[in-house]
């Protein structure tokens, strides 16, 4: 067994350990073992600090940077051997912050912070509502995130395809899709036309994207680009209703990374949600949650990408973390 101190916090409506870069093994298998040890244990669900849900299987590693501090997010499938180090996670990106004031990164009561996700170089500025409320430990801490120029965030251009719109073949069947890249890429599909063949469908963009050579090989080799978002035909009393499948499952939240990426769409020509929303954002409602985006778009270029997130410490100690473990995969770390 091997000792590791970090931090258990809540960040939106995502939880998992955080703990500094430098407890975690350099980048490549050894990490990713290291990972699924934090989160899965040995390998049951319940031997771990993690959860079997793919809001609860991430891990983050925090480091100081150069101007403010370095992040990185894992995310795991909990059916699987995949860690994909390859994007973020806007929940977990929330917990940066209050997790790095407990654990002496940042001074006590600071009200602006600017991250780098390492993965995607992106830059993350944080600004706290209540920094007294960094200094009290187990308090709910109200944070606003804004990803600056957060396009092409990891494929490298808003529309990654060079087009707005898409038409896919599934099945031997016509799928129409927006693949956009603003914080993390993600593939928007009219709910009906998806339906039963959640992983196929994001596998024919996968291939569109040249991520992989076989449709086959999408789950294994890119996990989580794009994550799929199936957009629904009424949205009730918000702007867009939607389901997000993240790491093959289907989740009752609106990832943060999603809205905001779904907000920069609305107000691009060609893209399934042209014109939803309005000047002061986007409402996006999903099974059981409702979030807020918004976005600043000059034409096709995405200047900045914001929403408001909580986050709270569930505890700071150490953990017991296994260090015998199979292989795993790692997509990029």
């Amino acid at each position: 067994m091997r000792p590791v101190d970090l931090t258990l916090v809540r960040g939106g409506t995502s939880r998992g350990p955080v703990l500094r870069l430098d407890a975690a093994p350099p980048p490549g298998p050894e990490r990713d073992r290291f990972a699924r040890a934090v989160v899965l244990g040995s390998g049951a669900l319940a031997d771990g600090l993690g959860g079997g849900t793919a809001t609860t299987a991430k891990i983050v590693l925090v480091g100081p940077g150069d101007d403010g501090l370095e992040y990185l997010v894992g995310n795991l499938d909990p059916t699987s051997d995949v860690v994909d180090w390859s994007g973020t996670c806007g929940n977990m990106t929330a917990a940066v912050v209050p997790s790095a004031v407990a654990d002496g990164l940042l001074p006590p009561g600071t009200g602006r912070v600017r991250l780098r996700n390492l993965a995607t170089n992106g830059r993350v500025d944080v600004s706290v509502a209540d920094p007294a409320a960094l200094d009290r430990p187990g308090d709910e801490v109200r944070l606003t995130t804004t990803y600056r120029d957060p396009g092409g965030a990891v494929l490298g251009a808003v529309l990654p395809t060079g087009s707005a719109r898409e038409v896919l073949d599934v099945d031997g069947e016509r799928v129409d899709a927006t693949i956009v890249d603003v914080t993390h890429p993600y593939l928007l599909v009219p709910q009906a036309q998806a339906e039963g063949r959640l992983e196929r469908v994001r596998s024919a963009a996968c291939l569109r994207l040249g991520l992989v050579d076989d449709p086959a090989d999408a789950a294994r080799l890119s996990a989580a680009v794009p994550r799929l978002l199936l957009l629904h035909p009424e949205a009730g009393a918000a702007d867009l209703r939607i389901t997000a499948v993240s790491m093959g499952q289907p989740i009752d939240t609106v990832p943060v990374t999603a809205a905001m990426a779904l907000a920069a769409a609305a107000r691009i020509a060609g893209t399934l949600v042209e014109g939803l929303g309005s000047e002061r954002g986007l409402r996006v409602a999903s099974p059981s949650a409702t979030l807020d985006a918004h976005a600043e778009v000059d034409g096709a270029a995405v200047v900045s990408a914001a929403v408001d997130r909580t986050a709270r410490i569930l505890l700071r100690g150490r953990a017991w973390v296994p260090t015998a473990h199979t292989a795993t995969r790692s997509t990029i770390s």
